[in-house]
């Protein structure tokens, strides 16, 4: 949610790129029929006239974005929260290029066309067109100066907060400098190990020794804190076994959406309270 693009959206400035370029070249394309509802044609009139790009082309583009989100997410395209349970009743004669087709059929989606376009729509149209008027209004920087200027007691019950919002039991206390909150609970039969340390330093060494303990006995673990070491997670994960499933999710993560939040929010739905807690 900033004017500068997230590392989330960085696929979609590569699309818009890749859309305008390839708009004038020809290639083998396939006449098709599309069902959409009237609010998600005006959406790709909206992306089409703010990029500049013709409506086919946005729908083409709208497939392969679907397809790529879902693979980030290591989830078929038809588990995407914005692939839709049935079709609009308005039909389009549109074409989809000979890469478009493939890529559906690489994905097992090829019998899929309307679906895989409006759930890509939806995704363009949420990342390129909401997120810049939110931007606006809820710049990225602000939440994060707002929580990392905090006292640690403040710290403290904003984790209490959203430990409680994302349905765990805070476990133990902590008092003083410390800006921790651990919290523990099952979903789905799961167990979750939750973190939350909103220190304004980098988290590193000397709070792996400490989680890898913690998160021992999990089936997904999840830590969240304003900032890490570039090693980090990487170190985290050697301290821990194989089987846990783990979340390392930044304050940037959680407002930006991330496709790293969006893996977390999989395991555990509740995490999008997030700005219940502000």
């Amino acid at each position: 949610m900033k004017n500068n693009p997230s590392q989330k959206n960085k696929y979609v400035e590569q699309i818009v790129e890749q859309a305008i370029e390839n708009s004038d070249k020809s290639e083998e394309i396939y006449g098709i029929v599309i069902n959409l509802t009237k609010e998600q044609i005006e959406q790709v009139e909206h992306i089409s006239s703010a990029l500049g790009i013709a409506f086919g082309v946005i729908l083409n583009s709208a497939v392969k974005y679907a397809i790529y989100y879902a693979n980030r997410l290591e989830i078929p395209v038809n588990q995407l929260d914005t692939y839709p349970q049935k079709l609009g009743t308005d039909t389009l004669k549109e074409k989809i290029t000979a890469q478009t087709r493939f890529k559906l059929e690489k994905a097992g989606m090829q019998s899929y066309l309307s679906e895989c376009i409006v759930a890509g729509v939806q995704l363009l149209y949420g990342n390129l067109i909401n997120n810049f008027a939110t931007s606006v209004e809820k710049p990225v920087e602000s939440f994060v100066k707002q929580i990392e200027n905090k006292t640690p007691s403040e710290k403290r019950d904003f984790g209490e907060k959203y430990v409680e919002n994302i349905g765990l039991k805070a476990k133990g206390k902590t008092s003083g400098n410390s800006s921790i909150i651990n919290a523990i609970g099952f979903v789905d039969g799961k167990k979750i190990v939750f973190q939350s340390n909103l220190a304004k330093t980098a988290l590193g060494k000397k709070q792996i020794t400490t989680l890898g303990k913690k998160f021992e006995s999990a089936e997904v673990a999840i830590i969240l804190a304003i900032k890490y070491t570039s090693v980090f997670e990487q170190q985290l994960r050697e301290q821990i076994n194989n089987n846990v499933k783990l979340h390392v999710l930044t304050l940037d993560d959680c407002i930006n959406n991330s496709v790293t939040f969006q893996k977390a929010v999989i395991d555990l739905p509740k995490l999008v309270k997030f700005e219940d807690c502000l």
